[in-house]
Order: structure tokens, then C-alpha cells, then sequence
């Protein structure tokens, strides 16, 4: 199974072109991976099909600086703040409209219960759902996509 989580690996939390999660943000990285793993332990008391997938996580500079990629929290250090917030694009392997809608509403109750980092939210319907914890960093919380 995973080596970060239960379900979770290493190799799923780097960048689409495959550069690692740097060493230097191991704190971020089992931050973000304990999150998802709570997620996806949730979803699996939901869903017939538990599993959840990294759609993506980290992403150099030099990733994000291309003309057709956008600006995200997605690690990388800040300019702004000494660490930045950490995120990743989330979906279920049975991804549909009516379980995109669930998933964000799953992942909005943990959050208001506390049992995840606050931050960002975001649901891109039939897609991925974005989670950040730029709350931890000093930033506010955002909700953001097609309301469930």
C-alpha cells in the first residue's frame, strides 16, 4: 500500500512530470498526505469505491510560471510567507457530477468539524476538488466552484 499513509504514496503527491516532492517541505508533504488519508477513510463510509485519487499536489516554480498552468497554493515556497500553505487536487476513482457534489460536501464537514486543516475549497463539478490548509499560515479560508 502506501508509504506516506495507509493508502497513500510518495510518488502520487509529485509533480505530473515527476519531480519529487522536495525534502526540504517533508513536513508539508505528511501534513497534506495525513489530510487526504482522512478524507479518503471518510469517502469510504460513503462510497462503494473508497478509493481517491491525487489528481495533483506539488508543482516547482518553474511549473507554475507556464503560460497555460495557473498560479496555485500547491508547494512551493512563498514569497510572502516563510511556508507556504499546502494543497492538493482530490478526486474519486468514481468520479460523476453527483459524486463530485458529495465529495466537496464531505470534505466541507470535516473541515467545519475540525477533523481537517481549514483553508481553501474548491469544486470543480464532474473534476477534482482543490484542499489547502492556508488557514494554518496566517491566510483565510476560501470556498470557491459550483455550490452543493
Amino acid at each position: 500500500m502506501g508509504d506516506l499513509t495507509k493508502n497513500f504514496s510518495r510518488h502520487e503527491f509529485a509533480c505530473h512530470d515527476g519531480t519529487p516532492w522536495p525534502t526540504e517541505e517533508e513536513e508539508a508533504l505528511q501534513r497534506i498526505a495525513k489530510t487526504c488519508q482522512i478524507i479518503r477513510d471518510e469517502w469510504a463510509l460513503l462510497s462503494s469505491d473508497p478509493r481517491v485519487t491525487v489528481v495533483s499536489a506539488f508543482r516547482p516554480s518553474w511549473y507554475k510560471r507556464q503560460d497555460l498552468k495557473p498560479t496555485s497554493q500547491h508547494a512551493e515556497r512563498s514569497e510572502l510567507k516563510d511556508t507556504p500553505p499546502c494543497a492538493v487536487d482530490l478526486q474519486p476513482v468514481d468520479i460523476t457530477c453527483a459524486s463530485s457534489a458529495a465529495f466537496y460536501s464531505m470534505i466541507r464537514r470535516l473541515m467545519d468539524e475540525g477533523k481537517i486543516p481549514k483553508g481553501g475549497l474548491g469544486r470543480y463539478p464532474g473534476s477534482f476538488t482543490h484542499v489547502d490548509d492556508r488557514v494554518f499560515w496566517g491566510y483565510r479560508a476560501a470556498k470557491w466552484g459550483a455550490r452543493v
